[in-house]
């Protein structure tokens, strides 16, 4: 429960570090990081706001914004920027330059673009062992034993549906 609310409150006060931090805690297992991620992009926008509310315009790098937002390629994190509409450059982007514009998480095209964003970050759990949750889960030969074992297979299986889903939409 302190987890969560951990969480909760760096979501809230728009703290997008230290929610990457607890994501990437020893506190936070695949199944944590699974529900999380899906509020990756909202947290990546609200940090871009801020960034331009707060930085002068020296221009930084896309490694950089990549680095700060978990995003596993530079190109990606250029992509979100073009989306918030900031300026962009070759090599990075100037804050405060342009107004900011939240993009449409409603709009299917933004929601694809914002999901196909590479991110190593919740992967990463399953590669320093499985956290809590059970080898054939991970496998995919599960066999519920127990109710924790079926929410954990059930979660498991909602979170493929719904990428494939919106894969297939593409």
């Amino acid at each position: 429960v302190r987890f969560a609310l951990d969480v909760h409150r760096a979501y809230v006060d728009g703290n997008f570090v230290q929610f990457f931090k607890l994501v990437e805690s020893e506190r936070c297992n695949y199944l944590h990081a699974c529900a999380l991620e899906r509020h990756f992009s909202r947290v990546r926008i609200d940090a871009l706001r801020s960034m331009n509310t707060a930085n002068n315009t020296t221009p930084m790098t896309f490694d950089e914004i990549a680095r700060l937002l978990r995003i596993d390629d530079p190109t990606d994190a250029k992509s979100l920027c073009e989306l918030c509409s900031l300026t962009v450059a070759e090599r990075g982007v100037s804050f405060k330059t342009s107004a900011f514009i939240t993009p449409d998480l409603a709009n299917i095209d933004v929601a694809y673009a914002l999901r196909t964003q590479t991110c190593s970050v919740v992967e990463s759990k399953l590669k320093h062992g499985t956290h809590g949750v059970p080898s054939s889960v991970i496998d995919g030969d599960a066999r519920p034993g127990t109710d924790a074992d079926a929410d954990i297979i059930a979660a498991r299986r909602a979170i493929d549906a719904a990428r494939r889903a919106l894969d297939a939409s593409a």
